[in-house]
């Protein structure tokens, strides 16, 4: 959990870049009540540097969009979001749960007028 990653690809460069910078915007699509593969193993390499990135105490904005608008679809990646700002020892800024969005033009407007504004104001 503070050590060197096995892995020479280069992910070790962003985890040098996630370890200079105040910010980290994680986007996923909620696949199965839960992040996307894709993003969940980003996560999952943060683990040789787990002590290095949870000293930073990040800010951390998360936006996931979905076909569902169930409430009780959203549980689990909630949760899943909970516990990663909490065991990371991130600040959450914000977050954009996007319901309802299984297309580009489904996305309901005040979801992009949030992640502009978000943007807007980081600093």
């Amino acid at each position: 959990m503070n050590g060197t990653c096995i892995q020479k690809d280069p992910m070790n460069d962003l985890i040098q870049d996630i370890l200079s910078t105040d910010y980290l915007v994680l986007v996923s699509p909620m696949y199965y009540f839960g992040l996307s593969a894709q993003l969940k193993a980003v996560i999952d390499r943060f683990y040789s540097h787990t002590s290095k990135i949870t000293n930073r105490h990040l800010k951390v904005i998360y936006i996931v969009a979905a076909m569902s608008d169930d409430d009780r679809d959203w549980a689990a990646i909630e949760k899943h979001l909970d516990t990663l700002t909490d065991y990371m020892q991130f600040n959450e800024v914000d977050r954009i749960m996007a319901k309802g969005a299984g297309e580009v033009y489904m996305i309901d407007k005040k979801y992009l007028e949030k992640a502009y504004k978000i943007g807007a104001e980081l600093k």
